[in-house]
């Protein structure tokens, strides 16, 4: 019987390498909403309005792309570009008459994906400021003394 460690460690649907990197969960996450996408892409042929096909990125794509952020939210900046891929591409498909990405953004009134995880992340602590939180205890003094997030 041969004994194999484990490459990697899923928990809750959230891979993590063994050299505790997030490579094989940005890989996970990507292929998952590119799947997804394909599903804009025909309402693209279909002819669907603009606005319904961004309601169904940000309703399906985009969940996937954000799943338990505060976990995994520390990655490097090239794991960051490859998920921010996945939304230049679906801003492609929804304004393909946007002129670049910022403008795609603009024509959405959406943020960066790596822009957005921060403040998501911020939110969460926020909440957990609460004392009725659950994880409030896990709090340190010196954090529940800090500035308000934006």
């Amino acid at each position: 019987m041969t004994n194999r460690l484990l490459s990697e460690w899923r928990i809750l649907g959230v891979i993590m390498d063994n050299d505790l990197k997030w490579n094989s969960h940005v890989d996970y996450i990507i292929k998952k909403a590119f799947k997804k996408l394909y599903s804009v892409t025909v309402l693209r042929r279909a002819r669907v309005s603009q606005p319904n096909k961004l309601r169904i990125y940000l309703g399906s794509v985009r969940p996937v792309l954000e799943y338990a952020i505060p976990v995994w939210q520390d990655i490097p900046a090239y794991l960051s570009e490859v998920i921010e891929r996945v939304q230049k591409r679906a801003l492609s498909i929804i304004y393909f008459e946007a002129e670049s990405y910022a403008h795609g953004l603009q024509l959405g009134n959406l943020d960066r994906l790596d822009d957005r995880r921060v403040h998501l992340c911020y939110k969460s602590m926020a909440k957990m400021k609460s004392p009725s939180h659950p994880l409030h205890h896990l709090l340190s003094s010196p954090l529940l003394d800090a500035p308000n997030y934006p």
